[in-house]
């Protein structure tokens, strides 16, 4: 091995075995000193002390300040007047609607866990719908569409803070219809079961009181740049703000990031890209309002030059033993599941990238992985169902916790050896992304990922809709990706003999990065680069998962032709992006050979 690659092995040792539990806990225990509601004088306390942290640490640090839609839940109550008298302790939602001061009354109705069957042949205008399972999005906009006054969210056995729009970020004028209409609060699971017996009998009738600020507030956020010998830069990111203390959710997460800005910036001459850090506010209250915001107005920079994005969120929790599935997108699963091997002794199985967790730039189309990658081992709870179909709908953890957006997110819930395992996961990633001379991204697995979800679509489609063009043009790129590969492979082990191309490796990490900017915004989202796709369940290259609904919808109808429509616009997309992506690496392996 060179002296260069032996350099930068031990490089990246030197910073694994630097991460220092105590330093964590400290600095843990700094930030959950506030309560950290989203444009709060406490948040930005918080903010300005992790500022000051960094800094101490010869960090380079921006705070910035900027306008955003939030929501902080203020109070609630739940009185059951009919068939008897009863108080209910309940919370309400970021963006529920404030009721007026006497609240609103109604029958309640049970909905079930608000799947469509679960609403047939009821009229909900006007009632209080009962849930089971936490506040979600998807929920809040079923209720507001049938009419409904209000809704209480049976989670678990405590009470949980959520936030129920589904508009991702501060919302524009086309998105306004969509925020909430109705009043939103969770109740415990066993409150849930009494009003579900006194449902049995016959007609329940509830008063529902809630009161949310919701409103345009100036919101924090710490950008801090580690250098690297280039403009381009890794984004490194998680959130601030937190509900109650947030001890785990975010504390540790944000623990994390002063450590590893500490030891990667003693290091930074090693960097062939920089990392930058961005510490967001609006992730609870905002919908990510921090991170959408810092995209829609850095969207050109971070287009040119953010090579990867990796986020981080609730890590080194007590009993967050599997690690087996946390988000990321294919081309990086070969560096997660090498991080993982290495730090964790377990084998990657990893889902796709959803609507959540502040990765708001898959529209720029920067790779990105993670959010929380240590979770609970598998237990059936509302909370681990509700965090399971936010992540993919596999439930292969037991989420974060049972004190997860609750006040007993307190220090006692971290454990110090998971804490730094999870650290030193994250270290390995940064560093890699950053040092390697040929990006460690696999377009073989971006590709490959392609092939199976349309093989899986036509099989669904069942030749109602013909998505041949795109089956091929995906195995071409697939084939080509592994040229490609091949020679990246070459290029570094010459590198790492002490014969460096750097012509040839730049040309590599250029197609590589191209690649992504051309099929990550179509393989993850509807709207395109420019906007933001709801906070909902998102499907596989977005549109075209449409053929599941073709197929159920009769032949020749009003709806299949809608449908069809709608199809062939998102198969035009989707060719158009193959087909650039073959010539950005046909270009490359041209060049490669000359």
């Amino acid at each position: 091995m060179s002296e260069l690659f032996t350099a930068l092995r031990d490089v990246e040792r030197r910073i694994v075995e630097a991460v220092s539990g105590k330093r964590l806990l400290d600095h843990t225990a700094a930030i959950a000193r506030y309560v950290r509601l989203t444009g709060t004088p406490e948040e930005d306390r918080a903010f300005r002390d992790v500022q000051a942290r960094l800094e101490a640490l010869g960090v380079s640090t921006k705070l910035l300040h900027h306008d955003a839609y939030v929501s902080l839940p203020v109070e609630a109550a739940l009185d059951v007047i009919a068939p008897e008298s009863r108080k209910i302790e309940c919370y309400t939602t970021s963006f529920s609607i404030t009721t007026p001061a006497e609240g609103i009354e109604g029958e309640l109705v049970y909905c079930g866990e608000g799947h469509a069957a679960d609403f047939e042949g009821k009229d909900l205008r006007g009632k209080v719908l009962l849930f089971d399972g936490l506040p979600s999005p998807s929920k809040a906009m079923d209720a507001d569409r049938h009419g409904a006054a209000g809704h209480l969210h049976a989670g678990d056995d405590h009470l949980h803070w959520m936030i129920i729009s589904p508009v991702w970020g501060s919302p524009t004028p086309d998105r306004v219809p969509l925020m909430p209409k109705s009043a939103a609060a969770c109740i415990r699971r066993g409150d849930g079961a009494w009003l579900r017996e006194r449902l049995a009998k016959g007609a329940v009738r509830v008063r529902l009181r809630t009161k949310a600020d919701t409103g345009w507030r100036k919101t924090p956020l710490l950008v801090a740049d580690i250098p690297g010998q280039t403009k381009d830069f890794i984004l490194f990111s998680g959130h601030l703000d937190s509900w109650d203390h947030g001890a785990m959710d975010n504390g540790t997460a944000n623990a994390a990031m002063i450590e590893l800005a500490g030891l990667l910036n003693a290091e930074c001459a090693h960097l062939r890209r920089g990392i930058r850090l961005c510490f967001w506010s609006g992730h609870s209250h905002g919908r990510y309002s921090g991170s959408a915001w810092y995209v829609d107005h850095h969207w050109e920079a971070l287009h040119e030059h953010c090579v990867a994005h990796v986020n981080i969120d609730s890590v080194g929790g007590k009993g967050a033993n599997v690690l087996v599935d946390p988000t990321l997108m294919a081309e990086t699963k070969p560096l997660a599941a090498a991080a993982i091997r290495e730090h964790a002794g377990q084998e990657l199985i990893g889902k796709r990238i959803g609507r959540m967790g502040d990765h708001s730039l898959v529209g720029v189309g920067v790779a990105s992985m993670f959010m929380s990658i240590s979770h609970q081992p598998p237990h059936d709870d509302a909370t681990s169902r509700a965090l399971a179909v936010r992540l993919g709908g596999k439930v292969l953890s037991g989420g974060l916790g049972w004190w997860w957006h609750t006040a007993q997110d307190t220090l006692d819930k971290i454990d110090e050896d998971n804490f730094i395992r999870d650290t030193r996961v994250y270290a390995t990633v940064l560093f890699r992304l950053a040092a390697a001379p040929v990006l460690p991204l696999d377009l073989r697995e971006h590709a490959a990922e392609w092939v199976q979800i349309l093989e899986d679509l036509a099989k669904v489609a069942g030749g109602r809709f013909d998505l041949e063009q795109l089956e091929t043009r995906a195995r071409k790129l697939e084939s080509l990706a592994v040229a490609l590969h091949r020679r990246a492979d070459t290029l570094a082990r010459d590198a790492a003999t002490g014969h460096e191309d750097e012509a040839g490796i730049a040309t590599v990490n250029a197609c590589i990065q191209a690649v992504c900017r051309t099929l990550v915004p179509v393989s993850y989202t509807r709207s395109g680069a420019f906007d933001h796709d709801l906070a909902l369940p998102a499907t596989p290259l977005g549109a075209l998962d449409d053929v599941r609904k073709l197929a159920k919808t009769k032949s020749g109808s009003d709806d299949a032709k809608f449908l069809e429509t709608a199809l062939v616009r998102a198969r035009n997309r989707a060719a158009h992006a193959l087909a650039k992506a073959i010539r950005q690496v046909e270009v490359t392996l041209e060049g490669l050979h000359a």
